[in-house]
């Protein structure tokens, strides 16, 4: 199971709420694992999961009637369902169903197609046992702010904000979430160096992106995070490829680049060149690979966030000075910026589950950009690297 069932339940309690519901596709995915098209790809359309504090009832889910489709063949371990809409389909006495358009076909049969989402989740809170004393926190982050003030009028009840519930929830991640953030990071280096193996002199960064892609798909995953720059456009920090800059020899190349696998992130970076680089090259990137190496080293359950933060600064401006960063890490998860964040006032307390995304990125005009950016997962005895590779320079 994708969400940590004993840690919402334990935030819901903390918070006196009595219903979490979920309006966003990711936290929609973390609690239904159900891939709804409708939702992920066509903006304003709504689905929501009502999840329960009270263990004797059963979370249901609201989704669009045109997603019963993908119901039928995905399932979801949540049973119960209102939906809105329609969806068509012909029946004109198909013989020869298979067990999918049998179980589509039974969908629709008990499917009740409400006019529109507002009216699904009103039936939803009713069929589930609301009543108005209980509290109801709402991830608002997906709907609009007169959605929720209509259903609090409807409901006669006060409804709080439930994303930063949300949030807290997912700082902590199951051993299913980390395989799957495991394997998209291993996928992310795996397409990096079977680009570079594929890469001549004289291809443009869109050519290498394009290799990128296509090795990214070889391996089941979709690209994300695409940030390629050649020479001086690698120290663009969100550098996007829309030049045709030439690769040359001598060249420093940076990617700050990942991919999505099973709807789980990843984001790490490498340089790499054809030849070699100045001796100042050489001498940043090892300050920055020390650096991110004693930070990581010291992360542990209990440590408070901004001391690695200024281990990994203090550490790193010892041979760059001039160095700036307004944080050295986040969460990734099924988010590709999944709180929290390291920062020099972070003051959380990192905890058994938690995974980061731990980097230092460096960016001079001309010079170019270099970065190291390892993702680690914080076990009981301290940080895990899941970006098993040797963090150097990439020669080709």
């Amino acid at each position: 199971m994708l969400h940590n069932r004993e840690r919402l339940l334990n935030v819901m309690e903390e918070n006196n709420v009595d219903y979490l519901i979920s309006s966003s596709p990711e936290n929609f995915m973390y609690l239904a694992e159900f891939y709804s098209i409708n939702h992920w790809q066509i903006k304003g359309t709504n689905a929501f999961v009502i999840y329960p504090k009270d263990k004797n009832k059963e979370p249901i889910m609201v989704i669009p009637q045109s997603d019963l489709d993908n119901l039928a063949v995905q399932g979801s371990w949540i049973e119960k369902f209102e939906s809105f809409g329609t969806c068509i389909i012909e029946e004109i006495g198909n013989p020869n169903l298979t067990e999918a358009d049998k179980r589509y076909k039974h969908l629709r049969s008990i499917a009740n197609g409400h006019p529109n989402a507002f009216e699904a989740l009103l039936s939803a809170l009713s069929r589930i046992g609301f009543a108005s004393n209980e509290k109801i926190a709402f991830d608002e982050r997906s709907v609009a702010f007169t959605f929720i003030r209509e259903l609090e009028e409807k409901l006669g009840t006060k409804i709080i904000p439930g994303t930063a519930l949300f949030q807290k929830i997912r700082l902590v991640k199951t051993l299913e979430e980390v395989r799957r953030l495991e394997r998209a990071v291993s996928i992310t280096q795996e397409s990096v160096c079977a680009t570079l193996d594929r890469t001549e002199m004289g291809m443009t960064e869109k050519q290498m992106l394009c290799i990128y892609n296509e090795e990214i798909a070889k391996r089941c995953a979709l690209p994300a995070m695409n940030c390629l720059g050649l020479g001086g456009r690698s120290a663009y920090a969100n550098v996007q490829v829309t030049s045709d800059t030439v690769i040359k020899r001598d060249q420093l190349i940076r990617f700050d680049i990942g991919c999505i696998y099973e709807f789980y992130h990843a984001d790490t970076a490498l340089n790499a060149v054809f030849g070699k680089l100045s001796d100042r090259h050489y001498e940043y990137f090892d300050a920055i690979k020390e650096a991110i190496d004693k930070a990581i080293k010291i992360m542990k359950p209990g440590l408070i966030a901004s001391e690695v933060y200024h281990i990994a600064m203090n550490d790193v401006k010892k041979t760059i000075p001039q160095i700036s960063r307004p944080h050295v890490g986040h969460g990734i998860g099924i988010e590709v910026y999944d709180p929290p964040m390291i920062t020099a006032a972070s003051d959380f307390k990192i905890e058994a589950g938690m995974v980061f995304c731990i980097e230092i990125p460096y960016y001079e005009y001309e010079f170019g950009g270099l970065q190291v950016e390892e993702v680690v997962h914080i076990t009981e005895n301290g940080a895990e690297v899941l970006s098993r590779r040797p963090v150097e320079i990439i020669h080709r």
